[in-house]
């Protein structure tokens, strides 16, 4: 059956694969510079690198991007000569390169842990030196950022942990007790206007009476995050997909199509 094949078929074929590596790699590698490039070094500048967000996904998704298109030029090289020989090396390049897909899986499970760690920690100093601090030029626009992400994700503090008030260790905290000093969250933490979230001595709690937002922003972050890495997984498994198609494509041409120049 696979012998009956039109010589047309065997022609057209790797061409449209080739197009289809292509078109995704340079889409990947388009949208992943895109995104890269809004993200700012997070010693230099916190402010830039929360509303930015994470980088990790984006550098992968480039990944992806160059080793689809590479694939596809090669390919494409392949189709035009149609030599054997070339068909032969370019199966064992989606070998190498599947092995690469495998790579920058286990880059992407093991690079995400360690940059959440760090990530957690830069935003819970960021908090604590920033918010509130009026003495630092970018303290206000840091207090505004962080004023509106909780207000409109809704969550409150940034610590990665819903029992903890951060907000307590915070120059906002130190400067409004010398007028309030039963005020222990922000407005925007509070789900309504009330004195029980403003002056809530215990977090926790008042979360679960409804009266904090429910979750910790930094939580809030990591569904992005998550959401993020979801994506570059589909990426590496679409990717991965192509390429055992365009394998099992060269393997039946070498073993059933029409003859190959040497």
């Amino acid at each position: 059956m696979i012998r009956n094949l039109p010589p047309l078929f065997w022609k057209i074929t790797p061409l449209v694969i080739a197009g289809m590596f292509i078109v995704s790699g340079l889409g990947l590698i388009i949208f992943g510079s895109v995104t890269y490039n809004k993200t700012v070094n997070e010693e230099e500048d916190v402010l830039g690198f929360i509303e930015a967000g994470f980088k990790t996904g984006s550098t992968l998704t480039i990944s992806v991007g160059v080793i689809d298109f590479f694939i596809g030029l090669f390919g494409l090289g392949v189709a035009l000569l149609n030599a054997r020989w070339l068909h032969k090396v370019y199966s064992g390049f989606l070998i190498f390169m599947l092995l690469g897909n495998l790579i920058t899986f286990y880059t992407l499970t093991t690079s995400a842990n360690e940059e959440l760690r760090e990530i957690t920690n830069l935003l819970k100093d960021a908090v604590q030196n920033l918010y509130g601090n009026n003495t630092r030029n970018d303290g206000q626009e840091f207090t505004d950022l962080v004023n509106k992400l909780m207000s409109e994700t809704p969550c409150c503090g940034f610590s990665g942990n819903e029992k903890e008030n951060i907000f307590l260790k915070t120059s906002w905290h130190e400067n409004i007790k010398t007028k309030f000093s039963t005020i222990n969250l922000p407005d925007q933490c509070c789900t309504t206007h009330s004195d029980k979230c403003r002056e809530a001595t215990d977090i926790a709690d008042a979360r679960n009476a409804g009266h904090v937002h429910p979750t910790d922003c930094i939580n809030e972050l990591y569904k992005d995050y998550g959401r993020e890495l979801f994506a570059v997984f589909v990426e590496v498994t679409l990717s991965t997909i192509m390429q055992i198609l365009s394998g099992v494509y060269t393997v039946l041409l070498l073993m059933y199509g029409p003859e190959t120049k040497e």
